[in-house]
């Protein structure tokens, strides 16, 4: 969704709840929940300049953020339990294809606690959702195209972006290693 179509205030709330997933001191929060206010204050009222892609301005808040408290890691004991969490669940499932893997790699990325407005990850159910995850559906299958352009390609550049979901790209990770 582009800012200029979003309500300034959903801005708030989608920052706030990454604040309150934080490991942070009541007075750390409530000078970072001050501090938000200002700074979208200042990026709407004022006419500042606001990003049109959420992810950018959310970059752009975390930076601010971080540099607030420090630059310590608020969020250092979640990725470690996310982590952990998924290093229990990946031995349990059965992965015998690209597209299995393909599916796993995509049911990890439930695990990207900055996408609250559409999937709050719950680390206690996370084990039982993974049982299921041969039952996903792509909604957009191009998995063959993308096997065949794996197959093709000389070099792959993988990014990860989130603790414990990387740990479900392993075997996605493992069957593009045997393509080069």
């Amino acid at each position: 969704m582009k800012t200029k179509d979003r309500d300034p205030a959903s801005y708030f709330s989608i920052i706030d709840s990454f604040l309150q997933k934080a490991e942070l001191t009541e007075q750390q929060y409530t000078m970072l929940t001050t501090e938000l206010k200002r700074f979208l204050s200042n990026k709407f009222d004022q006419n500042g300049y606001v990003h049109p892609i959420i992810t950018k301005f959310c970059t752009d808040w975390y930076r601010e953020f971080y540099s607030l408290i420090g630059g310590q890691d608020p969020y250092k004991h979640l990725k470690e339990k996310s982590n952990d969490e998924a290093n229990k669940i990946l031995p349990t499932l059965q992965i015998n294809s690209f597209h299995d893997a393909l599916k796993v790699a995509v049911k990890g990325n439930q695990l990207d606690y900055g996408s609250v407005l559409v999937l709050n990850p719950d680390l206690t159910k996370l084990q039982e959702e993974f049982t299921r995850v041969h039952e996903l559906e792509f909604t957009i299958d191009h998995s063959k195209e993308l096997d065949d352009a794996i197959n093709n390609a000389g070099t792959i550049l993988f990014l990860p972006d989130n603790a414990g979901e990387i740990i479900f790209d392993i075997p996605l990770l493992k069957y593009l290693n045997t393509k080069l």
